[in-house]
């Protein structure tokens, strides 16, 4: 069975035009499997219950609270600067974990994330 020149170009433009299509959608999810991972937030309490600090993914730190009361002395620093940690923390780990379900846990994505977590500390 022999196809002419004509119907094989126009059978390889249908796949292409496939492939193409298959892409855009990829890419679609893709945009928005990123966008849900960069509104990730966690919420973290210092362990006395000083502060509590909530920071997103990439390490930014949304709010800051402290406690009705807490004195602003020399621990002041420590606990936020503990508390702070713990939050990046725990919003990379959150990430990572929703990252691995949509991309795979071998995906790079994934692998940073962990280890930005790992280096931080984990949250307790």
């Amino acid at each position: 069975m022999d196809f002419s020149i004509d119907e094989r170009v126009e059978a390889a433009r249908a796949r292409l035009e496939t492939q193409f299509a298959a892409a855009a959608i990829a890419r679609e999810r893709a945009d928005g499997a990123m966008e849900e991972l960069r509104s990730v937030s966690k919420t973290i309490r210092s362990e006395g219950g000083e502060c509590t600090v909530t920071s997103a993914a990439d390490g930014k730190i949304l709010n800051v609270t402290l406690a009705s009361g807490f004195r602003t002395d020399a621990r002041l620093s420590s606990v936020l600067t503990e508390t702070i940690s713990r939050a990046q923390a725990a919003a990379r780990s959150e990430a990572a974990d929703r990252a691995s379900t949509m991309f795979g846990e071998s995906f790079p994505l994934v692998s940073g994330l962990r280890k930005g977590s790992d280096e931080r500390g984990a949250a307790r």
